[in-house]
């Protein structure tokens, strides 16, 4: 009986402390990051049974968003909330200066003790039962003690759990008094702090950018019919029209061709990457949408409107793709372009499953040359990007304009063909004439976070190309190779994580480009290290260096530009990171930064060494840089950091190696 009593004991003492944590608060700060959170209650003192409320503001002091926050009261033992869907406030973004009020009621819950604890008391008495029998038994200890771990176990398992607390955390706590018992009612507050650094943060894949002078404001359109707004390429905010309850009917007809890869196809996810334009000729914003079908089975239509932000208005396709046989492209504009009567098997080629010639109709990018004509660039791997002419009367395609097909250049269907093929990744073509050069933009590798999706840049003096990067390298795959962490192709930036945040950035992609006199603007999607597949917008400016490649700045852009600098401003200690091209994006690993110097003598000393210098004037931001034996060019700048406020001298360079690397100079914190 000894035996058996110490089990028992042993049991209780387990459960008494298991009941004691969850009632007992711990004290904390209100106040975290300049974010506070009050807890107030109606009266200080209640009698047993009476309903309580309790008022929680949680207002954001700090000069950044909020999102993703979580509220949650959490109530005395024998207390509960009086509405179910009361148990969690979720606010989806918290200006700067912003507050939220979240007001609940509390009651006595439906007996004296939580449904669970009654639930664990009898499983634990059952569980003490089966001890003692063991041990009446004759069994040994080691029996006795494994039957106790299970008791415990249990009651682990069934002790209520807590909301996840990922990112930010912030506790207050309120003492009151009920039926002459003190107690503590207390509110849990989390949010996302690798989402701050920005007012006005939007969720949309695939932006592609463009101005309205008309209302004054940049607009992005994506994928999933996502669009957001903005003054000053800073703040967006989501809007919507009438797409997003219309779609089903405006895009039926190219939802009947896409739905031919699948038999249960449904057109709600798949309306990828439009791209909208103001055409002059028809005095309409022209929308370019990709309604994706499986097998290739996919269109780009055209959608007009008088306004920007709509309505929009079905015209009809522009060009499609899948088409397996003569029957199947009748039904396409395919023959009013091809010449001949017979259906080539070009089309339908394909090499590890996937096509190797025929591209898939997504991703749309239409701008005017420099001429005025307007083209439009399309495609995704596996067939390669190419780009037709478009006619500026009807924003159509301008069947007048024919192309030869030729292996590697052209194809009498698809046009002119300028990047990928062969089953190489490459997609969401971007074209973007800055100084003298058109910049062609592709996003190598899959777009999941763990796909390794990077952004690669090329140029030509020619809208046609040939597009190549800096050391040569044709934009076009003549031959199949994995490219995604290959050296065909500027890698614009890599993952990364700076040594100040808590979430790298990475899979970044499918980008579109603003450039006008004040400036050259990267718009881009990213997702990080800790979020799954979450992502979020983000904006970088771009700067032509002394070899006229585009470097990109290393924090988001806040309304900075180039200025002159002096030699005592940019000396001293730096944090740089490396955009290497070898990185396991698998495992979702991120370049990080080193310690260097850059010292007053010229010299670079610390984790990299070499030398630096100024551009041939004195004072200008353009800076060169030898690092072990690699020659780099770019600018400084001065800019504020990721989820601060502080402005930092920074520097970004791109090397003969074509990898760019960039720098800041931390700040005491």
């Amino acid at each position: 009986m000894r035996k058996s009593f110490r089990v028992l004991c042993s049991l209780m003492l387990a459960l008494v402390m298991m009941i004691s944590a969850t009632t007992v608060f711990k004290a904390d700060t209100t106040t975290k990051d300049d974010v506070s959170v009050e807890i107030t209650t109606d009266k200080e003192s209640y009698s047993a049974g009476e309903e309580i409320q309790v008022t929680v503001v949680v207002t954001n002091n700090s000069k950044e968003e909020l999102t993703d926050v979580n509220v949650r009261v959490n109530w005395p033992e024998g207390m509960t909330f009086a509405k179910v869907e009361d148990k969690v406030l979720v606010i989806d973004a918290l200006a700067a200066g912003a507050s939220q009020t979240y007001e609940v009621q509390g009651v006595k819950a439906s007996s004296n003790l939580p449904f669970i604890i009654l639930i664990a008391v009898i499983i634990i008495a059952l569980l003490i039962v089966f001890v003692i029998g063991v041990i009446k038994n004759n069994k040994n200890k080691k029996a006795a003690a494994a039957a106790t771990t299970l008791v415990v176990a249990m009651l682990i398992t069934l002790l209520p759990t807590t909301i996840a607390e990922a990112g930010v955390t912030i506790n207050a706590q309120k003492t009151v008094t009920i039926g002459g018992t003190e107690v503590a009612i207390s509110a849990t507050v989390t949010y996302s702090q690798y989402y701050m650094g920005r007012l006005g943060r939007v969720t949309v894949h695939d932006p592609s950018v463009v101005y309205d002078p008309e209302t004054d404001m940049y607009y992005i359109f994506g994928s999933h019919m996502a669009w957001a707004k903005s003054k000053d390429l800073i703040n967006w905010t989501s809007f919507k029209n009438n797409i997003n309850t219309d779609y089903r009917t405006i895009f039926a007809e190219p939802a009947s061709w896409a739905a031919k890869g699948s038999s249960s196809y449904n057109v709600s996810g798949n309306m990828w990457a439009p791209d909208v334009i103001y055409n002059e000729k028809l005095g309409k914003w022209c929308m370019y949408m990709s309604i994706n079908g499986d097998f290739w089975y996919s269109s780009i239509v055209l959608l007009t409107a008088d306004k920007i932000d709509g309505d929009w208005t079905y015209v009809g396709p522009v060009v499609y793709s899948g088409f397996q046989n003569k029957a199947e492209a009748e039904e396409t504009d395919f023959y009013d372009v091809y010449t001949g009567t017979d259906f080539p098997k070009r089309y339908t080629e394909e090499a590890f499953g996937n096509r190797t010639y025929g591209m898939n109709a997504i991703d749309p990018c239409v701008f005017y040359d420099e001429d005025g004509k307007l083209w439009m660039a399309y495609g995704s791997w596996f067939g390669g990007i190419y780009m037709i002419e478009l006619d500026p009367e009807t924003g159509m395609r301008l069947k007048s304009h024919t192309y030869e097909t030729v292996e590697h250049q052209s194809d009498e269907y698809q046009g002119i063909k300028i990047a990928g093929g062969d089953c190489v990744s490459g997609e969401g073509a971007y074209i973007e004439y800055v100084d003298g050069y058109y910049y062609l933009y592709l996003s190598y590798g899959g777009l999941a976070s763990d796909g390794g999706y990077n952004m690669r840049l090329f140029r030509s003096e020619n809208i046609t190309g040939p597009y190549t990067d800096l050391s040569g390298d044709k934009a076009i795959a003549e031959y199949n190779i994995d490219n995604i962490n290959g050296s065909v192709g500027v890698r614009v930036m890599g993952n990364y994580l700076w040594d100040f945040t808590k979430s790298g950035q990475i899979a970044q992609g499918h980008n579109s480009v603003y450039s006008d006199e004040n400036g050259t603007y990267v718009i881009y999607h990213t997702r990080f290290t800790n979020q799954g597949e979450g992502h979020s917008v983000r904006v970088h400016q771009q700067f032509q260096n002394e070899d006229g490649w585009l470097v990109t700045a290393p924090f988001d852009y806040a309304g900075e530009s180039l200025a002159f600098v002096e030699k005592e401003d940019v000396v001293g200690d730096y944090k740089v990171i490396q955009h290497k091209l070898k990185i396991y994006y698998a495992g979702k690993n991120c370049n990080e930064p080193v310690g260097i110097t850059l010292k007053e003598d010229g010299t670079v000393t610390g984790e990299l060494k070499g030398t630096w210098k100024f551009s041939d004037k004195l004072g200008a931001p353009y800076v060169t840089m030898v690092i072990d034996d690699v020659e780099y060019n770019g600018v400084f700048l001065k800019q504020r950091r990721d989820n601060a406020t502080d402005m930092v001298m920074t520097f970004t360079i791109l090397g003969d190696n074509e990898i760019n690397v960039w720098g800041y100079k931390p700040v005491a914190e």
